[in-house]
């Protein structure tokens, strides 16, 4: 008994252009949804290297652009802390004047007041000390 095979060549030639183009589409369709020409080192090892080092650098320019940013937010915070802080001191000098002509002058009701500004400007300098913080850490709370 012999066998024979009936072959449809129209039909083989039909199925392996079928299979090419959705090999072609399965590649255009990985490259859209990566945005990535290649991706593998498979399709080109020389591009894929490149790509690789310059994603990588990518990540460590984000890492240090964060970085940059929450310094500067800490150079803000400190010196408009900082600012005030010299307002009060200056508040306090002036005020320290005011006493010791005061007591010159023997003007004690004057002086309890000039007294308690100062002990005012004292707690404002205290309180802005434990409230100036930058992502929950204090730089200006005393110990």
């Amino acid at each position: 008994m012999s066998s024979d095979l009936l072959v449809n060549s129209s039909a083989m030639t039909a199925l392996l252009a079928l299979n090419q183009t959705q090999q072609n589409l399965n590649t255009y369709e990985n490259q859209v949804s990566t945005g990535l020409a290649i991706s593998s080192a498979q399709q080109n090892a020389a591009y894929w290297s490149i790509a690789t080092s310059m994603n990588t650098q990518i990540g460590a320019l984000g890492a240090v652009s964060s970085s940059l940013s929450e310094s500067g937010s800490l150079l803000s915070t400190m010196n408009a802390a900082l600012q005030q802080t010299v307002t009060i001191m200056n508040n306090i000098n002036n005020d320290l004047i005011t006493a010791q002509d005061l007591v010159n002058k023997g003007d004690t009701a004057d002086l309890a007041k000039t007294q308690q500004d100062i002990g005012d400007q004292i707690q404002s300098l205290l309180s802005l000390g434990q409230s100036t913080q930058v992502n929950g850490v204090n730089f200006l709370q005393a110990t």
